[in-house]
């Protein structure tokens, strides 16, 4: 049996500050009016992303067609519940089998929520959610690990037609789900919903050529010896994800470790290849990181990207090399890449052959020089893209608030000229005696604290573009890094094609699945070109020389 998450259902209260308004709006990314709250509960950006998937609602067979719209369907289940600390909802997060494609997920999301329907008889919203860029604990996640999941949000009363005083009837939301409000009268129910979701999710597996099974009971039902992995909870994943370390967070650090040992124990044979690729890739980091010089990033791109001399004493002069020069050619830290290299090509014994092998040396430690400021690159840029993504939806969530200030404060005026219109008479009385009526000096005041936050929204407004200019800037002067660290590297290869294209294929042939992606697309053509005196393979002696082919090594 695969291990897999399971579907939850929780209950959305107003004792534990819900909004059921909020709570639709969030899950299936929309702009809806709370009345009890008297405000706007705008979640549009979540769907600019992939976030979001597919939203759409359902309802029982002969429902009215209001029941279909989400702003007029959650209005009146907001309506329909009178207690301050009444039950408004219930979400059902059911998981999609990872694999399973997007309209497949979709099918599994609708027939999930039809069993609701169906039960209850009434209506169900489904947010089709695209699983997280990052893990709980903030770990960037494959691309091949995000599936699906969906949050099936419905009223805890069903819809139904119900009695009016004059003797006609109304659709309306109705009798409460009594027997769901504790865990001991609703068992049963959920228990059916999570055996469908299992049957569901093993056949939609079974249908994209998975081999993994599903189900729906606990580890301990099951009679497995497995404790299941903690959860943190929205706030404090909200949390991690940001970069705040929590004990909670720890806590699960701490069982995943565990968990990864119980695990390297009992597949060792099948891990122990991946551990040793492991060790070698941090060795081979830290290896690099020694050769970079202590400056600032920008300097350290600029020393690389125009260095044009390597150390004379990793480059004999031309013809037979002494015993000391070839004995002090760098071997590369374990791991490394140039480490790699020297076990798969050894010391050639021809002396022509030779001293082309010593000047790849040299031009291989600057390749991995590059490759390493190619890696923080990638870094920094997926960062800078995160911070772009907070930063437009910042804007855009300060740009709605302003539009509603504005529109809040033309109303406020509204409301002041409706006054004086309807009370002529006070306002001339009050003009006479030098002092203003109390009803209008409360609706000025309306208008001047509407606008205090249109300003102050406005203000905002034009920090957060300021601050996305800056953004802005940084990205391209990373492109700009990007392109010049690229182009470095096509001329360090494009050095070695010069000396020996053979060398050039053993370097692609020893490097990992990381350095071959950027090695190949920096890849100079088969046929050999002119030297330039630009590349950084001009080796130094008392002066300069021009680089020089010599004999190709076969």
């Amino acid at each position: 049996m695969t291990l897999h998450a399971r579907p939850h259902l929780s209950t959305h209260g107003r004792s534990d500050g819900h909004s059921a308004i909020a709570g639709v709006a969030y899950r299936l990314g929309l702009r809806l009016y709370d009345e009890r709250a008297k405000k706007w509960h705008d979640f549009r950006q979540r769907r600019m992303g992939d976030h979001i998937a597919d939203a759409l609602t359902i309802v029982p067979d002969g429902a009215p067609a209001w029941a279909t719209d989400p702003q007029t369907l959650w209005t009146a289940v907001e309506a329909a519940e009178k207690r301050k600390d009444a039950q408004l909802a219930r979400d059902y997060r059911v998981p999609i089998p990872l694999g399973v494609g997007l309209e497949e997920a979709r099918q599994m999301a609708i027939a999930m929520a039809r069993q609701i329907v169906n039960q209850l008889h009434t209506p169900v919203s489904i947010g089709l959610h695209r699983d997280g860029a990052k893990t709980a604990l903030g770990f960037p996640k494959p691309e091949a690990k995000r599936g699906y999941h969906a949050h099936l949000y419905f009223p805890t009363r069903a819809l139904e037609e119900i009695g009016q005083a004059d003797g006609s009837s109304a659709w309306g939301l109705g009798t409460k789900f009594a027997f769901l409000t504790n865990r001991r009268t609703s068992a049963g129910f959920v228990e059916g919903l999570n055996a469908t979701w299992a049957d569901l999710a093993n056949h939609c597996a079974q249908a994209a050529g998975l081999t993994t099974t599903y189900d729906h009971r606990s580890y301990v039902r099951m009679g497995l010896d497995i404790e299941p992995q903690r959860t943190l909870g929205a706030a404090v994943t909200a949390m991690e994800r940001r970069g705040f370390w929590t004990r909670k967070g720890e806590e699960l650090r701490g069982q995943i470790v565990v968990d990864s040992e119980v695990l390297r124990v009992s597949q060792a044979e099948a891990l122990e290849a991946q551990h040793d690729q492991a060790m070698q890739d941090v060795i081979r980091e830290s290896a690099t990181e020694q050769l970079a010089s202590p400056v600032g990033e920008l300097d350290e791109l600029a020393a690389v990207t125009q260095e044009k001399d390597v150390p004379s004493a990793d480059i004999p002069e031309h013809g037979s090399p002494s015993a000391e020069v070839i004995t002090s050619l760098p071997e590369g830290a374990p791991g490394s890449l140039l480490r790699r290299f020297r076990q798969a090509v050894p010391l050639p014994e021809e002396p022509d052959a030779l001293h082309v092998y010593a000047q790849v040396i040299g031009i291989i430690r600057m390749v991995e020089r590059l490759l390493l400021a190619l890696a923080r690159l990638m870094h920094r840029k997926t960062i800078h893209v995160d911070e772009r993504d907070r930063l437009v939806a910042a804007r855009l969530d300060t740009e709605f608030q302003m539009d509603q200030a504005r529109r809040e404060r033309s109303a406020a005026r509204e409301r002041l000229l409706e006054w004086e219109e309807e009370h002529p008479v006070r306002m001339a009385a009050a003009k006479a005696a030098g002092r203003k009526p109390a009803e209008w000096v409360s609706l000025h005041e309306a208008i001047g604290r509407e606008d205090a936050r249109v300003q102050e929204t406005k203000a905002t407004r034009l920090r957060h573009m300021e601050h996305l200019d800056d953004v802005d800037k940084d990205g391209a002067q990373l492109a700009a890094q990007e392109v010049a660290q690229k182009d470095a590297l096509g001329r360090a290869l494009d050095g070695i094609q010069q000396l020996s294209p053979t060398l050039v294929t053993e370097l692609l042939s020893v490097s990992d699945q990381g350095e071959r992606v950027w090695l190949e697309a920096a890849k100079p053509s088969q046929e050999p070109q002119p030297p330039d005196e630009g590349l950084p393979m001009v080796l130094p002696r008392d002066e300069k020389l021009e680089l020089r082919r010599h004999p190709r090594i076969h």
